[in-house]
């Protein structure tokens, strides 16, 4: 298979650090994975072996400058901005991660650094990039990102910016600050480093408890009176996840997710579940929390339907009725038949009631398709 030029370019490159790697080694007296026979050859043929080290020496120093050059010309051309390793650009992208290597290499001095790192250095401090191939400090790299969050906190009133942001600049630092809570409740991923620093300057910015994770109990108990609210408005009546009022879907899903949390006992319920309950029940909603008991909902519904066929002459409810109270009916008895006809959503828990309470009360068939005879 022929190789294309950018193949070819990753190839020697593979090739050349692998030269280096066993002339650092030999070098070095350590075991080379050579095979016995070159090592002995090169112990006899001294200018072989001096003609190898040399060449080596030169073609790293070359690409070395070649490598920087291309990076410097691209820094030129973005304002003197370093590439990123993490950029969605692949041409910024691919320096952006040989610069971070090289950083790595200047750091732990390996990778051939003692062969052209003082050349590089030497073209870097000709082009105006000195300090390119520093690591940064994390200390200083932490306070700088936490004084663009604070500059921006305060031309946005104090406003904490969030993740879920449409807005990029306050998407990323909200993401940002969302890790940096982590990092703090957990003490890892650096904070031991910089922590103590950035609540430091977070005081002195007069935004001591920004790093926090947020009150779980507070917000907990702040979100259930909005929706004992909603619910005092709608005369008792809990808010569903489908519903088209934007309001009371997002008071719906929330509600939801709180009857799962509490039936796991997970995701803070610990913490604040007793004052949520509390709370519950001194607004007059105390079983508001509870996962809904299938086969009691759907008895309770079936009663209203039968109720509803009796007063309407044994008809069955019409799922396109201009009567809300009949719509609903027929199209929760659609679904139902529907229910019973695949064996799904909860027939196995609550069907065999079902269709006893139909029998008891004079509509056996009213479950099946069309309402076809039993």
């Amino acid at each position: 298979m022929r190789r294309t030029e950018k193949s070819k370019e990753d190839f020697f490159d593979a090739k050349a650090k692998f030269l280096r790697n066993e002339r650092v080694r030999y070098e070095n007296g350590l075991p080379s994975s050579h095979i016995p026979e070159d090592i002995v050859y090169w112990e006899r043929n001294a200018e072989d072996l001096a003609w190898f080290l040399s060449d080596s020496s030169g073609d790293l120093t070359a690409s070395a400058l070649e490598r920087a050059e291309e990076l410097f010309l691209w820094m030129d051309s973005n304002e003197g901005k370093a590439p990123r390793d993490g950029s969605k650009d692949p041409v910024e992208k691919a320096l952006g991660s040989k610069l971070s290597n090289t950083k790595q290499d200047k750091k732990s001095n390996k990778n051939g650094w003692t062969t052209y790192g003082s050349s590089l250095l030497k073209s870097a401090k000709k082009r105006g990039y000195p300090d390119v191939f520093n690591s940064r400090d994390p200390i200083s790299e932490t306070l700088e990102w936490a004084e663009e969050l604070f500059l921006w906190m305060d031309s946005h009133e104090d406003k904490l910016p969030s993740k879920k942001s449409k807005d990029l600049i306050e998407k990323s630092l909200g993401s940002k600050l969302s890790t940096m809570r982590q990092n703090q409740m957990s003490n890892n991923r650096g904070w031991p480093i910089y922590g103590s620093e950035l609540l430091k300057l977070a005081k002195k910015r007069d935004y001591p408890d920004v790093f926090n994770m947020a009150d779980l109990t507070y917000n907990a108990l702040e979100w259930a009176e909005e929706l004992f609210l909603w619910m005092d408005s709608h005369e008792g009546k809990a808010p569903i996840t489908t519903a088209k009022d934007p309001v009371e879907k997002s008071l719906g899903v929330k509600l939801s997710a709180m009857k799962q949390i509490k039936k796991n006992n997970d995701r803070g319920w610990t913490t604040y579940g007793s004052k949520l309950l509390k709370l519950a029940k001194k607004r007059g909603y105390p079983r508001v929390f509870n996962r809904v008991d299938l086969t009691s909902e759907a008895l309770e519904w079936a009663d209203e339907l039968f109720d509803w066929m009796y007063a309407h002459e044994e008809k069955f409810p019409s799922r396109r009725s201009k009567d809300p109270v009949e719509k609903a009916l027929g199209i929760k008895l659609s679904n139902m038949r529907k229910n019973k006809k695949n064996n799904k959503n909860g027939w196995t828990t609550y069907g065999s009631k079902l269709l006893k309470l139909a029998k008891q009360r004079g509509y056996p068939c009213v479950f099946n398709t069309g309402g076809s005879k039993c």
